[in-house]
C-alpha cells in the first residue's frame, strides 16, 4: 500500500521523510504527476510556479529527492528556477517537463547544466507512466546510501570539522571501474573521496570539498587521495592487477603554477609511474585563470601523466580546449549517455564526440552508463571505456579488489 503526503506552499512537515516536489502550473496535470509519482516513505510537495518551488527547497533541501519541474509557468518559469537552483549550489535532482519539442528541450537540458544543475533529463508532455517510473527509480537510488552520496552541503559542516575529519584519515578514495570494450576487462578506476563520518555515516564530496575549496585545504584534500590512492595502486599490482588510476582535480588547485610539481613529487615517493595516473579536469577548470591553469596541465604532460577532460559537451568552448590543452582522453556526459536511446540529439554528440577523440588520438570514455543497451550502442559507435553503475558503483577499496577477483 503506497502512502503519499502531498503539500501546499503554507504546511510544513516535520519529519525526515524523503520528499519529490512537483513544480506544475495546471492542478489537473499536478496531480496526475502525484499519482504517478506516489511512493511508501515518500512525501509529495507541490508548487504551482517557480517562486512557490523556491520557498520549499529553502525549507526541505536536505530531503528533496527528485524535483519535476513544468518549463512554463507564471510569476516563474522553469528555466528561470533552474537558474535560481545552480545559484543555491545544492545537490537537488531536477527533471524538466514540457510540451515543447526534443530539440527545444534538449537546449533547455544543456543551459541548466551551465548553470551547474544535476538534471536527470528533459521529458514531454505528458509524462507515461514508464518514464514517471524510471524517474522515481533513479531519484531514490540517488538518495540510497548504496551510492555513498548522502551527504548535503546543507548538514553545515565547518572547515575545521572537515580538516580534522582529513586529518584523522576519514576522508578515504572509494573507486568506480572503468570498462575496456574492445578487451571486456576493467582496466582502471575512478578516485572518487567519501568521509567515513563517525556520527552521520558516508558523505559525498558535496558536504566537504565546496568548503574546503573556500578555504585553504582543497590541496590537501588532493595530495591526501593521491596517496592513498596509489598505495592501493601499488598493492593491486603486487597482486597482479595492473589498473590506471583517475584523480579529480579542483579549479582552485589550478591557480597555483607550482601545483603540477607537487603532484609530481607525491607521485613519484609513490613509486607508481606517471602514465599509470590520469587527472581530471572539467572544461570549468582548464577555462579559468587560463596562463597557470595551461601551465600546469602542459607540465603534468611533460612528466607523463594522463589528462582527461570530464564531462565533455557541457561547457561553451569544447573544441577549443581540445585545441589547446594536450588532453589524452575525452569523458563523454553522463546527461548524453543517459538519454541517447530516446534522444537523436544526445545520440549525435555522443557519437560525434566518439568520433573526434578518435581523431585526434584520444582514448573515448562514456560517463553513466546504467543499462546493456547503452553499452551495446556505445560498443557499436566504436567509444573506448565505459564508466557506470552497469559495471560497478563507487566502493571502497577492498570491495573494489575482491570485484577483480570475482
Amino acid at each position: 500500500m503506497h502512502s503519499t503526503t502531498s503539500l501546499s506552499t503554507d504546511m510544513a512537515l516535520d519529519n525526515d521523510r524523503q520528499c519529490i516536489l512537483l513544480v506544475e502550473d495546471d492542478d489537473f496535470q499536478r496531480q496526475i504527476l502525484v499519482s504517478q509519482l506516489s511512493a511508501e516513505d515518500i512525501d509529495i510537495l507541490e508548487a504551482s510556479n517557480g517562486q512557490e518551488a523556491l520557498e520549499l527547497v529553502e525549507r526541505f533541501s536536505h530531503r528533496i529527492i527528485l524535483i519535476l519541474c513544468d518549463l512554463d509557468m507564471p510569476v516563474m518559469d522553469g528555466m528561470e528556477f533552474a537558474r535560481h537552483i545552480g545559484s543555491l549550489d545544492l545537490s537537488l535532482n531536477l527533471a524538466l517537463l514540457s510540451a515543447s519539442d526534443s530539440s527545444m528541450l534538449s537546449s533547455v537540458d544543456t543551459m541548466c547544466r551551465a548553470y551547474g544543475v544535476k538534471t536527470l533529463g528533459t521529458f514531454e508532455k505528458p509524462l507515461a507512466m514508464d518514464r514517471a517510473n524510471a524517474l522515481l527509480e533513479l531519484a531514490l537510488e540517488a538518495a540510497s546510501p548504496k551510492c555513498f552520496l548522502r551527504g548535503k552541503a546543507s548538514l553545515g559542516f565547518s572547515e575545521n570539522e572537515i580538516v580534522s575529519g582529513l586529518t584523522k584519515g576519514e576522508i578515504q578514495p572509494f573507486f568506480q571501474a572503468k570498462y575496456d570494450l574492445e578487451t571486456n576487462q576493467i582496466v582502471g578506476a575512478e578516485a572518487l573521496c567519501r568521509w567515513m563520518h563517525p556520527t552521520h555515516g558516508i558523505q559525498s564530496p558535496l558536504a566537504f570539498v565546496p568548503v574546503l575549496e573556500q578555504g585553504q585545504h582543497i590541496d590537501t584534500l588532493t595530495f591526501s587521495m593521491l596517496r592513498q590512492a596509489t598505495q592501493y595502486q601499488k598493492q593491486w599490482s603486487v597482486r597482479g592487477e595492473e589498473l590506471s588510476i583517475a584523480i579529480n582535480l579542483s579549479t582552485v588547485s589550478l591557480k597555483d603554477s607550482s601545483f603540477a610539481d607537487k603532484l609530481f613529487d607525491v607521485v613519484a615517493e609513490s613509486g607508481i609511474p606517471p602514465d599509470k595516473i590520469v587527472f581530471e579536469v572539467t572544461e570549468t577548470a582548464a577555462m579559468q585563470d587560463i596562463a597557470p591553469a595551461l601551465e600546469n596541465l602542459a607540465r603534468l604532460r611533460i612528466r607523463g601523466f594522463g589528462l582527461s577532460i570530464d564531462d565533455f559537451g557541457t561547457g561553451f568552448a569544447s573544441m577549443e580546449q581540445l585545441g589547446r590543452i594536450a588532453f589524452t582522453e575525452l569523458k563523454i556526459d553522463r546527461g548524453f549517455v543517459s538519454t541517447m536511446l530516446a534522444r537523436k540529439e544526445s545520440q549525435a554528440i555522443v557519437e560525434a564526440s566518439i568520433s573526434m577523440a578518435r581523431t585526434l588520438g584520444l582514448r573515448s570514455v562514456a560517463e553513466g552508463v546504467e543499462s546493456a543497451d547503452e553499452m551495446a550502442m556505445l560498443r557499436e559507435l566504436g567509444c573506448d571505456h565505459v564508466q557506470g553503475y552497469l559495471i560497478g558503483k563507487p566502493v571502497d577499496a577492498d570491495t573494489f579488489f575482491d570485484s577483480l577477483r570475482g
